[in-house]
């Protein structure tokens, strides 16, 4: 009879062991997740933000070259100076950074815009600057080309408006936006000719070369 008893204390005891050793696993379980989190939750995050500024990039550099296409083929048009992008000074790359932002221009021709605006592009979610500088005339006194300014701010970029960059920065592995909403996301500055013009190699050869 007290053998059936030992055996019931051994049954009971192993129980009372088993649910133990149970309870330790979940807690250390518990904090083997809790650590694996806290260690990955930044770099998920920052990859997310990474991810979402790259697609943003690659929606600028579209709206870039989207308007590099129309100043060209509004060039082969043989338009008139009022007809393409405003003129600012001779070296583009030191033409100031916009002053407001505007749904629409109040301007004439393909380029309504004054070189202090950028147009809201219909999705909201950027702004396009486009100016040129003088450039130079061929021989029949047609514009024979010029280079353009483009540059591609993000929408963000209002808030920051009369300190705005020219330039842009690298992009950079960083989930936090801080100062670059101050700088365009892409600005490029392309020569743009009409080289089926009479004289216009000429006049270019001549602008190349100008003092």
């Amino acid at each position: 009879m007290n053998q059936p008893m030992e055996l019931s204390n051994l049954k009971l005891n192993f129980g009372a062991n088993d649910q133990g050793f149970t309870l330790l696993e979940l807690l250390m379980a518990t904090l083997v997740t809790t650590m694996v989190l806290i260690t990955i939750t930044p770099p998920l995050f920052l990859a997310v933000a990474t991810r979402v500024q790259a697609q943003r990039m690659e929606q600028a550099v579209q709206f870039a070259q989207q308007n590099l296409e129309l100043v060209r083929w509004v060039m082969n048009q043989n338009p008139s100076a009022d007809q393409l992008p405003a003129t600012v000074m001779e070296d583009v790359r030191q033409g100031l950074p916009p002053t407001s932002f505007v749904p629409r221009c109040g301007g004439s021709g393909w380029f309504p815009c004054s070189p202090s605006e950028a147009v809201i592009t219909p999705d909201g979610q950027f702004a396009v600057q486009v100016f040129r500088n003088p450039g130079f005339s061929s021989s029949n006194g047609t514009i024979g080309g010029f280079r353009a300014g483009i540059r591609i701010y993000s929408i963000e970029s209002q808030a920051f408006l009369g300190s705005l960059e020219r330039q842009t920065t690298p992009l950079k592995l960083t989930s936090a936006h801080g100062s670059r909403f101050r700088n365009p996301l892409v600005a490029i500055y392309p020569e743009v000719l009409a080289g089926d013009r009479p004289g216009s190699l000429d006049a270019y050869s001549r602008y190349l070369n100008r003092p």
